[in-house]
């Protein structure tokens, strides 16, 4: 019984291990001037090439999701000419408790961040 527990208890610490807390952006700063439909244009191709799916947009907005195995993640990603954030909306399997989450929901929006503020230096200047 006693080894039951312990490897319980390991797998739980193991288990929280993976979680850290949520990663947002919030008003991250656009370089250059650009019209807020070149900004939308830009975000919704690092979505695509990111692998996430736009699910609706609206102006100024655009709800994405991504989704790998079993696990799926939903933000909104806000902008105007300059800056945008990106907005943490719900999940699936990624144990999302109390403002933590897996890490790899935070991978998958730095990674698409890095995607997304790479392009925007590629707008020309309004």
């Amino acid at each position: 019984m006693k080894k039951l527990f312990a490897v319980i208890l390991v797998a739980a610490t193991l288990a929280g291990c993976t979680a850290a807390n949520v990663l947002n952006i919030d008003n991250a700063p656009i370089g250059v001037n650009g019209q807020s439909q070149d900004v939308g244009a830009v975000i919704e191709t690092a979505l695509r090439e990111r692998g996430w799916q736009v699910a609706a947009r609206r102006p100024g907005a655009v709800d994405a999701f991504i989704a790998v195995r079993q696990h799926r993640a939903d933000v909104t990603i806000s902008y105007t000419r300059t800056s945008y954030s990106i907005a943490y909306r719900s999940s699936e399997g990624l144990d999302y408790r109390n403002g933590k989450i897996h890490r790899n929901y935070n991978r998958w929006v730095a990674n698409l961040n890095s995607d997304i503020q790479r392009a925007l230096g590629s707008l020309p200047p309004a």
